[in-house]
């Protein structure tokens, strides 16, 4: 279903669900650009990308990310609006660098009724960057949820307006 950036057109449609079953490593950023369900029925679904960024976008709105694990990887919320997380884990150990300019777990401006529930956010030793971010983003609901951070990290949870052009947070 993945292409390079983004889900294969040929292969996905909306509302289909992409179920993960085991570990997928990504070498790139990927998009996702449907409204699609992200699972793990088998609870094993991880996605390692050793610093790429994993981001749902716009195109993106509608979808669901549950029972799932990012390890090292990025995760974008840009512009999508009505995603549900629930039960996922991201994980960052001893990867310098990663979440700098927008944090690890970040939803950024355009992005409005989101609801994360139930979820695991760990960072250790990533330089000094966040965790969590909400930027510019509305009607985000956190509910649930363990932040963790260790060693040279930034903040655990962070809700600003850097690096984004809209200013109207309502958390």
């Amino acid at each position: 279903g993945l292409t390079r950036r983004c889900l294969n057109s040929s292969l996905v449609s909306d509302n289909d669900v992409l179920d993960l079953q085991g570990e997928i490593s990504l070498d790139y950023h990927t998009i996702i650009d449907k409204a699609v369900n992200i699972t793990s029925t088998t609870n094993d679904g991880k996605i390692s990308s050793e610093g790429n960024v994993f981001e749902i976008n716009n195109k993106g709105s509608h979808s669901n990310l549950t029972n799932i694990c990012l390890y090292n990887t990025q995760l974008i919320l840009d512009g999508a609006d009505y995603i549900n997380i629930d039960h996922i884990n991201v994980s960052t150990e001893n990867f310098y660098g990663l979440g700098s300019g927008k944090g690890v777990t970040s939803i950024r401006e355009g992005c409005d009724y989101i609801n994360v529930t139930n979820s695991y956010f760990y960072v250790y030793n990533n330089g000094g960057y966040s965790n969590f971010v909400l930027a510019g983003s509305g009607f985000v609901n956190v509910d649930n949820n363990t932040f963790h951070s260790e060693g040279a990290v930034g903040n655990v949870v962070y809700l600003n307006f850097f690096n984004v052009n809209n200013q109207t947070n309502q958390f």
